[in-house]
């Protein structure tokens, strides 16, 4: 574990309880505990496992219904959780938390689901412990103001290997949504430190977020070094964690572009990314710029909201419902354009690895085959451009934190007395795709991008014409007919090529 560190400045919190919703939240997850223990909220008078008529609900409009159901008042409700944790306290025989209760880090609201966790994985609380990471310095010359990174340190359950694997969350789910990824590693000998993500908009330029969110991960990942050696931490990133904050601050700091004050991060880290968040076509065309981000833009929205997660698992209610339960019980709020800010810097990060940039040490991803929030073809892409091997999981989600693929595969990844891993499947392209349409790696997808944009792309020297000759419905079937002029362009020494195309498929196809 890293050593305990008090946040270094402490700000009373002016609703320690959280909202009205997060108040409602831990009374469901209370009543789950003392009922069937299903994780599911509001069925202990049904079945195990099943999902209310009003579980496919938005957040928004789950958070709403929790609000309403402490009545008029939440009096009640907080003396029932006081007395909870008052009673978790006196059987562990020590506070939930080190952390001071009235402090900046949620106040009850922050003690009361650390029980309500404890509980259900019947832990103690001296094997889950909260800390802090002092993080500041830069990243590539931009000043970046220093703040506490809130961590929890999660102690070995089996043997302990003396290796730690720092867990970098995604965007629309708390760290706790991979409590069973945890739980696996901890099972598996090793401690994780994962990091707790503080959206709170500052002074900083709308751009600057992906570089605080780089230059935290860095430092969290140093800090670790530092308690566990340089060769024993490794990275798990989950969508805007993995290809903005692992793979930014691995990345940036090999060209030596992050300069923090205090320990120095050695880039050398087993990595695994899951369902990093790429974009998509449309998205690389639209914002495919390349080197620094982007100065003078709008200074970053104050406006906080609960996060979209029907796009990212559009065809499991279960786990919809899981991560719905888990935003509401941790009161997770995001900027309203949070990845429009990270854009910028992921943008950037790509960039580097379109050029030719590669980890040290092995990168391993895990990606559903039928993402809904981006395009698979593009992941496949990234894990050609980093030499990293690739493993689908055959589902409609984004969110592989929740699913049931993901704890094992990630153990087996980052065991370090385990065999190298065998090739893992992948999917072929598609046959009926022809020619330059199944380039779908990341190179080729940003200097298209940028040749959309009206950047030059071509090499200073590059001075030569090709002609591209696109068939039609007869000379597609009939390719002996282009045979005569291909033949007077080669004698004229004009440089030639046909496009492949097939006129039994779709224009999007081809």
């Amino acid at each position: 574990m890293l050593p305990f560190r008090p946040p270094s400045v402490s700000i009373v919190d002016s609703a320690p309880w959280g909202s009205r919703g997060a108040i409602g939240a831990m009374i469901h997850e209370l009543r789950d505990l003392l009922g069937n223990r299903d994780g599911i909220w509001q069925n202990e008078h049904t079945d195990s496992g099943t999902l209310g008529r009003r579980q496919r609900a938005s957040v928004s409009s789950q958070a709403l219904r929790s609000a309403l159901s402490t009545g008029l008042s939440t009096e009640d409700e907080r003396t029932t959780l006081t007395e909870f944790l008052r009673a978790g306290e006196r059987r562990w025989t020590v506070p939930v938390t080190e952390l001071d209760p009235i402090g900046s880090v949620g106040s009850m609201h922050f003690a009361v689901t650390k029980a309500l966790m404890l509980i259900r994985l019947d832990r103690h609380p001296s094997t889950i412990r909260d800390t802090h990471v002092w993080a500041a310095g830069s990243v590539d010359d931009t000043p970046l103001a220093a703040r506490d990174i809130r961590v929890r340190c999660y102690a070995p359950t089996g043997p302990a290997t003396g290796h730690c694997v720092v867990l970098v969350p995604g965007h629309a789910l708390p760290a706790t949504a991979s409590i069973d990824t945890i739980q696996a590693l901890n099972a598996s000998g090793h401690g994780v430190v994962a990091l707790e993500h503080d959206w709170t908009p500052s002074a900083a330029p709308e751009d600057h977020l992906g570089l605080r969110l780089v230059r935290d991960v860095a430092a969290v990942l140093a800090t670790a070094q530092a308690q566990y050696g340089s060769d024993r931490v490794h990275a798990l990133g989950c969508s805007v964690g993995a290809s903005v904050g692992v793979l930014g601050a691995l990345l940036l700091a090999m060209q030596g572009r992050i300069q923090l004050q205090g320990p120095p991060l050695h880039p050398a880290v087993p990595a695994v990314l899951v369902s990093p968040w790429v974009g998509s076509d449309t998205d690389l065309v639209a914002l495919g710029q390349s080197g620094t981000p982007r100065p003078g833009l709008p200074k970053q929205p104050a406006a906080l909201r609960r996060p979209g997660l029907h796009a990212t698992v559009a065809e499991a209610p279960q786990l919809l419902t899981r991560a719905t339960q888990q935003v509401l019980l941790a009161d997770l709020r995001v900027p309203v354009d949070l990845l429009s800010a990270l854009t910028p810097t992921r943008m950037h990060i790509l960039s580097h690895i379109a050029e030719g940039l590669r980890p040290i040490a092995p990168i391993h991803i895990l990606q559903a085959t039928r993402d809904p929030f981006h395009e698979p073809a593009l992941v496949r892409g990234l894990a050609h451009a980093l030499d990293a091997s690739l493993h689908w999981v055959p589902e409609r989600n984004h969110l592989l934190e929740l699913s049931a693929a993901t704890p094992p595969m990630v153990s087996r990844w980052l065991d370090p007395g385990a065999p190298a891993p065998e090739p893992t499947p992948t999917t072929e392209p598609d046959p009926t795709i022809h020619g330059a349409a199944r380039d779908r790696s990341l190179r080729f997808a940003l200097l298209a991008a940028r040749s959309t944009q009206g950047a030059t792309i071509l090499p200073e020297n590059a001075h030569d014409h090709i002609y591209l000759i696109v068939p039609g419905l007869f000379t597609e079937r009939y390719p002996f007919y282009l045979r005569e002029p291909c033949t007077r362009m080669s004698a004229l020494g004009l440089e030639h090529a046909v496009v492949p195309v097939d006129t039994d498929q779709t224009v999007s196809r081809n």
